[in-house]
């Protein structure tokens, strides 16, 4: 099974270069990518991943909303396996929780009824 949103650049930029390699291969992030992928799914109550393969092209910016949040969800995963790489604790802590609030802002977006249907569109006409 292959990611669809939660893209390796991403998370390895956010997660910064302090952690630990061993966390940073491919089996990793695709591991790391499909729980975002998942988590983000359901808990918005939406197949994002459906809706990325058909319209990420026609609707870049909702498109880069989920790029965000699974990257964001990815890159702390990456982080919190292995912390001795930073320089101290506080360093990565404060990159974890910067992280998930993004994370938390994002899937409040994703969730909001109010926005789904703007969300799902770009503001367009729904799919």
């Amino acid at each position: 099974m292959a990611v669809t949103y939660a893209l390796a650049a991403s998370i390895t930029r956010k997660a910064g270069a302090n952690i630990d390699s061993n966390y940073n291969d491919a089996a990793s992030l695709l591991d790391f990518g499909l729980m975002a992928e998942g988590y983000i799914n359901v808990a918005s109550g939406y197949n994002w991943s459906d809706w990325y393969t058909a319209y990420s092209a026609t609707y870049p910016d909702v498109a880069s909303l989920l790029v965000d949040a699974a990257s964001n969800y990815a890159a702390i995963y990456t982080i919190n396996c292995n912390m001795s790489g930073f320089t101290n604790i506080q360093e990565a802590v404060s990159r974890i929780n910067t992280l998930y609030a993004a994370l938390m802002n994002d899937i409040n977006l994703l969730k909001e009824e109010g926005k789904k249907d703007f969300t799902r569109t770009g503001g367009g006409v729904y799919p």
